[in-house]
């Protein structure tokens, strides 16, 4: 028995699965065409992205130094930055330090003023009425000075004595009395 196309019937099948197939492989056929039309354009464009990275590969190269350069120059100027502030605090301890020697010369003055004030008083105590004065030589005084109260007296002005020298060592200088 024969199909309408004029095939034995197990033929039939036979050539739909070869008629399906190459349909497919038209298919194939097609879209590897089309594929293969578009390479020259991809791979264009693949080389420019090539060209691209070696350029920018280049530039790398060319500006890592400069970059090591900037990033020394950053790590200065945080240093410097540091240092500024170092500077800044060490100015404000300065001020206050010469502030305060300031304060303390004018009380050391103050207080070298009291006590020759009562080295005068002290030695108008010593004043023997009818006797010479031992510092100008007058028989008289008419107002001699008197001690205020809070007035530095001898060892109260006394700079602090030096340590006392180890036993062993040697004095090559004699000894002197403190000045009062």
């Amino acid at each position: 028995m024969r199909t309408a196309t004029g095939h034995p019937p197990c033929h039939t099948a036979e050539l739909a699965a070869l008629d399906r197939e190459r349909q497919q492989l038209t298919e194939t056929l097609t879209d590897a065409q089309e594929r293969l039309n578009t390479l020259p354009q991809r791979r264009a464009a693949l080389a420019a992205r090539l060209e691209d990275t070696r350029s920018a590969q280049e530039t790398s190269r060319e500006l890592t130094p400069t970059l090591n350069l900037v990033e020394k120059q950053l790590e200065a100027a945080r240093r410097r930055d540091a240092l500024d502030q170092q500077i800044s605090a060490a100015h404000k301890v300065l001020s206050q330090a010469e502030k305060d020697s300031e304060q303390a010369a004018k009380t050391y003055i103050d207080i070298r003023r009291r006590r020759t004030d009562g080295i005068v008083a002290e030695l108008a105590g010593r004043l023997v009425y009818g006797e010479h004065c031992p510092v100008c030589g007058s028989p008289t005084h008419p107002a001699p000075a008197t001690a205020q109260p809070g007035q530095p007296t001898a060892p109260t002005n006394r700079p602090p004595k030096p340590p006392t020298p180890a036993p062993s060592r040697a004095r090559t200088r004699p000894k002197r009395p403190w000045p009062t």
